[in-house]
């Protein structure tokens, strides 16, 4: 069993690389990278470095014996919409 959690809390206090370090050291096998501050500055995908923001972040994982084995972008549902989204 592969025991996994997301970064989106340790990452919003730390930033990503430390929070990877902190899930490492707390035992954990793998990291769902929560990109849920995608369209913030300080968001990975900003800017024209983020292959090398990316890259650093897969890199740290790599280090601390971390797979990144989900990522996604934020997402939402309003049950008060038919469609579920909104």
């Amino acid at each position: 069993m592969i025991l996994s959690t997301m970064t989106n809390y340790l990452s919003s206090l730390y930033g990503d690389e430390k929070a990877i370090r902190m899930i490492a050291d707390a035992g954990f096998d793998a990291v769902d990278f929560s990109m849920l501050d995608f369209q913030t500055p300080r968001g990975i995908l900003q800017g024209e470095d983020y292959r090398e923001k990316a890259e650093k972040v897969r890199k740290t994982a790599e280090k601390c014996g971390l797979v990144i084995n989900q990522c996604h972008a934020p997402f939402a549902f309003n049950y008060s919409d038919p469609a579920g989204f909104g």
